[in-house]
């Protein structure tokens, strides 16, 4: 048996009173469990102070009851409904542990042999599953964590409405003038953006004489673009074939969502920059900025989704977290293969992901770790994931011991694995 699970047997073992809980939006479903096995007893308590309180009432009866020493609350995390109450369990001294709703599920027919699903039964399925170990330990991000995990998720927000946006614009473009988007590289160019704004439909740009559109066309690109493109959109407007019925109402569409367009890109530039701020009073960030792949953003949002990553005993506590722990489904003489078993932080796995892109190009450092996996016949995704989990170790093993990146460890390292 690993260290990490004898510590989470050893939390829950003895004269420990568990309590399940499983969260909803406006009422919390408990079961209280008793060292022996026995359920004492189920309640629901509503998800406010006065419900709270009721809670820790309960428990404190049970536990003056039963002679019990401590209790621990297990909680199976829906959605953010959660939240509150962890945080208001923790500021009371007490411990709260999480519950995997996937285990959960499998767990239920376990109970009574049955498919039934209620909220009583599964505070029930959440207070076994912990009294047997089988939770994860909950790290609540408090101070500059709070902040930074509250900064990258609005960023990341921001980022997902800035693609909804950008694809709403391209449909109402290539309705209305299907011409143009040969003409530039992308919906991000600041030319584009101001071209259709100011002349969305076709009809209009068609009537501008050459000499005004060139001009503006200098002062938008800074010189790079002429009196050719001039000449050329006039003409391409001439001869559109986009759709006439409508085109105004089509045409407001278009300057709505530039104009939404630009007021998301300018609330994402300011949340990155409070980003770097929060970096800087963020503890392990230094050491994790000293990474040759990680840029601020990667750095504050492994921190965002991981907490304080000095907390973790294990490394393995962390890539469980981002659901890169490896599996394998054998049987007999058959043998699996490893696969990741991506039951964590999509977020964080995607952040990673991004990450070992840059790490596996040829003037990275990283770059003889991935060409030594590619070249044992190593498939490259694999080889990326491998990559993934070894740049999250090297993250936890920084910020654990307080050490900068040091590229001839990693050389070192590497020319050993090399020459074995």
């Amino acid at each position: 048996m690993n260290k990490t699970k004898q510590r989470k047997l050893d939390r829950v073992k003895g004269n420990v009173l568990i309590v399940g809980v499983d969260a909803s939006k406006s009422k919390h479903d408990a079961a209280v469990r008793l060292p022996d096995g026995v359920v004492l007893k189920t309640f629901s308590f509503n998800n406010d102070l006065t419900g709270f309180e009721k809670l820790a009432q309960e428990v404190l009866r049970c536990c003056e009851r039963y002679d019990l020493r401590s209790a621990i609350l297990g909680i199976e995390p829906t959605g953010h409904y959660w939240e509150a109450l962890a945080y208001w369990w923790e500021e009371q001294s007490g411990t709260v542990v999480l519950v995997n709703p996937m285990h959960t599920k499998r767990a239920k027919e376990l109970e009574d042999n049955s498919p039934l699903k209620n909220d009583k039964k599964d505070g029930i399925v959440v207070a076994d599953l912990v009294s047997q170990g089988k939770y994860f330990e909950c790290h609540l991000p408090r101070g500059v964590f709070a902040e930074l995990r509250n900064l990258v998720f609005e960023r990341d927000r921001c980022q997902n409405q800035r693609t909804q946006v950008i694809n709403q614009l391209h449909q109402s473009v290539d309705r209305l003038f299907p011409e143009i988007a040969a003409e530039f590289s992308g919906i991000r160019v600041k030319t584009y953006q101001r071209l259709l704004r100011k002349y969305p439909e076709p009809k209009e740009l068609a009537a501008v004489p050459v000499g005004k559109l060139t001009k503006m066309l200098r002062k938008w690109s800074r010189g790079s673009l002429g009196e050719e493109k001039a000449q050329r959109l006039i003409a391409l407007a001439g001869r559109s074939v986009g759709v006439k019925e409508a085109a105004s109402i089509i045409a407001a569409e278009v300057k709505r969502l530039i104009a939404l367009l630009e007021w998301i890109e300018s609330d994402s530039s300011k949340l990155k920059a409070q980003i770097e701020q929060c970096l800087v009073r963020t503890p392990g960030a230094a050491m994790l900025l000293s990474v040759p792949s990680f840029g601020p953003i990667t750095v504050a949002g492994i921190l965002a989704n991981t907490g304080n990553l000095a907390e973790y005993e294990h490394p393995e506590e962390a890539l469980k977290l981002a659901g890169l722990n490896l599996f394998e489904i054998s049987s007999g003489k058959h043998r699996g293969r490893l696969r990741i078993s991506k039951r964590g932080r999509a977020q964080l796995r995607k952040i990673l992901f991004m990450a070992a892109l840059r790490a596996a190009r040829r003037d990275s450092l990283f770059r003889q770790y991935y060409q030594r996996l590619l070249d044992r016949g190593v498939e490259k995704t694999v080889a990326l994931v491998a990559l993934m989990r070894k740049l999250l170790r090297i993250s936890w093993s920084l910020v654990r011991n307080s050490q900068m990146f040091d590229p001839q460890r990693l050389n070192a390292t590497q020319a050993q694995k090399q020459a074995a």
